[in-house]
């Protein structure tokens, strides 16, 4: 088992995991603490798939998962891993499966990031996008998706919310918690202090992933070995 998921509704408890062996694969179970054992477990999938997260409404539990059986059926590779919301009842029988984002989308591969939050009678979805182009793929945007659990209809955000957004809200956010929170014993930092933090937060973004590139032997090319 590499990972569970469990939510509460009423008395029962539904519990998944995804247990990787020769294939990938999800499993669905309910607990009720007050009755002894525990029921069978139900085969939810047995492909290639990332388990998510499980969450209860009144009437219904929905399962969430990225699932990547689109990749065996030739696909491109941008439109391999899609995102799958499965609705169970409260004593645990499978009602039906959707796939969110569209199999024959070929920007639209679901990938990390992944977050479902519950928000009423929604379950609010959000991913990261795979574009073609492969050099971006560590600043992939994010979709945001509203699933309606009573009508079971999907609505997607018309735009994406770019890479550059995200690291922009991060920064103000940043930079008004330095500005409203103090460290006790020192000055509050100053607003030309909490700029120049956003400048090195976003050299730092910047920078390659080995950091050795950035060092310079004293002959002006090269890298410095710091073994």
């Amino acid at each position: 088992i590499r990972k569970m998921v469990s939510t509460k509704v009423d008395d029962t408890i539904h519990l998944a995991w995804i247990v990787r062996d020769a294939t990938t694969s999800i499993y669905h179970t309910v607990i009720d603490p007050s009755q002894p054992g525990v029921s069978q477990a139900t085969l939810v999938t047995d492909t290639d798939s990332s388990l998510l997260a499980i969450n209860a409404h009144a009437d219904s539990i929905w399962l969430h998962w990225i699932d990547g059986r689109f990749g065996r059926d030739g696909f491109m590779p941008t439109n391999t891993r899609k995102w799958f919301s499965a609705e169970f009842s409260p004593s645990g029988r499978l009602m039906e499966t959707l796939v969110i984002n569209t199999p024959f989308d070929n920007s639209d591969w679901a990938y990390s990031p992944v977050f479902a939050w519950t928000y009423g009678s929604f379950e609010v979805l959000a991913w990261g996008v795979a574009i073609r182009d492969i050099g971006r793929i560590s600043k992939r945007p994010i979709q945001f998706a509203l699933l309606d659990t009573e009508t079971h209809t999907v609505r997607m955000a018309e735009e994406w919310l770019s890479h550059d957004q995200i690291i922009q809200e991060a920064q103000r956010q940043y930079t008004a918690h330095l500005r409203n929170h103090p460290v006790h014993g020192l000055s509050p930092e100053q607003a030309e202090e909490c700029d120049r933090w956003i400048d090195w937060l976003r050299k730092r973004w910047e920078m390659p992933e080995n950091p050795n590139q950035l060092l310079i032997r004293p002959s002006g090319y090269g890298t410095k070995n710091t073994q």
